[in-house]
């Protein structure tokens, strides 16, 4: 017997997934695992395809941080 689990939908997303679920034909239980499955199959394939550069790792970082010595006009600002 399969495991259940319960979880919390936005209502938005409720609604879509009784539209696809009364589309197909389907129990909205049935959409939500198949999805599930390949949403899983997909990372698992993407993380295990290949490994990620550093490059990539720091990539959302990159530029955000300021690496240069503050000059005395950042310190003037600052106490002002």
């Amino acid at each position: 017997m399969a495991s259940q689990t319960s979880f919390r939908l936005p209502p938005e997303l409720l609604r879509a997934l009784g539209r696809l679920a009364r589309q197909r034909g389907a129990p909205k239980s049935q959409v939500v695992r198949e999805a599930l499955e390949q949403y899983l199959a997909a990372a698992t394939a993407d993380h295990a395809s290949q490994p990620i550069s550093v490059r990539e790792r720091s990539a959302p970082y990159i530029g955000s941080i300021s690496l240069r010595d503050p000059s005395p006009a950042d310190d003037i600002a600052i106490q002002i």
